[in-house]
């Protein structure tokens, strides 16, 4: 991430973009957020057995073994180090 960026509304700036015509922002009433909350608290009908993948580490295993991607969700203003910002950047590709 460039350097200077250090308030949420520079990097959502940032990353929209970075990622021009393939993110959107989404609220709490954002249908894939609702379905996120619904998968984590098991209480929405699941058809597609979809699961939560939540942090880099759990990203790179992701990644390590191929798992299909149905969307990827981030919060700009949580992304902190390269690191996670070069798994963003894979998984802005494939989602």
């Amino acid at each position: 991430m460039e350097q200077g960026i250090k308030n949420a509304e520079e990097k959502m700036d940032y990353f929209a973009n970075k990622y021009k015509g393939k993110i959107e922002f989404a609220g709490m009433q954002h249908p894939k957020i609702k379905q996120i909350k619904g998968i984590i608290d098991n209480s929405k009908p699941n058809p597609k057995k979809l699961f939560v993948v939540e942090g880099i580490w759990a990203l790179d295993k992701a990644k390590k073994y191929n798992l299909e991607i149905d969307s990827i969700l981030f919060c700009p203003e949580c992304i902190f180090t390269p690191e996670a910002e070069k798994i963003i950047d894979e998984f802005v590709k494939v989602a």
